[in-house]
């Protein structure tokens, strides 16, 4: 047990280490572009509008739609569908849930829909998997179309955000 707690606080410190010298590599590379001085004479309110907090942060389900591109979309209407009504469900934004900003992450690693008319793509898998899985450098979310039942889908879908929507506005 007490090896354990050693491992644990081993790692644990490894992993804080290695986050620290990233962030200090940050900052000297801030320094260095002098992007501290820029910051340092805009306003509160400027600031929060380039870096917007998490809960600050929202996108609509229209503005998700505007972007979405659908590839090899003909005979998957009804995966399509139920990709339609679960977009409606996260854009509830109800305690407990995921949310569209989840889905941005899974998605893209980031908790903002694309900039200056970037698309999020859609693909389909016609095998055997349950779980969507995404290709954040390329934008690529792949949709299962195994599911008969929205329920399923949903509960599969709920599955990948809850568990890998950590993007790297997050870390």
């Amino acid at each position: 047990m007490i090896h354990d707690r050693v491992s644990f606080f081993t790692l644990s410190f490894h992993f804080a280490l290695k986050r620290f010298v990233v962030v200090c590599w940050i900052f000297t590379g801030m320094d260095e572009v002098g992007l501290h001085e820029v910051l340092g004479g805009c306003s509160l309110k400027n600031v929060e509008t380039i870096f917007p907090s998490s809960c600050m942060q929202q996108v609509s389900v229209d503005q998700m739609k505007a972007v979405l591109v659908f590839e090899e979309s003909e005979g998957r209407e009804d995966t399509i569908a139920m990709f339609f009504l679960y977009l409606d469900y996260l854009g509830k934004y109800e305690d407990g849930q995921p949310t569209l900003l989840d889905l941005c992450c899974f998605w893209s690693a980031t908790n903002t829909l694309p900039a200056r008319g970037g698309t999020l793509l859609v693909k389909f898998d016609d095998g055997l998997s349950k779980l969507p899985y995404a290709e954040t450098c390329f934008n690529s979310l792949t949709l299962p179309t195994m599911h008969l039942a929205y329920q399923e889908f949903e509960k599969y879908m709920n599955i990948a955000l809850n568990y890998g929507s950590l993007g790297i506005d997050s870390l």
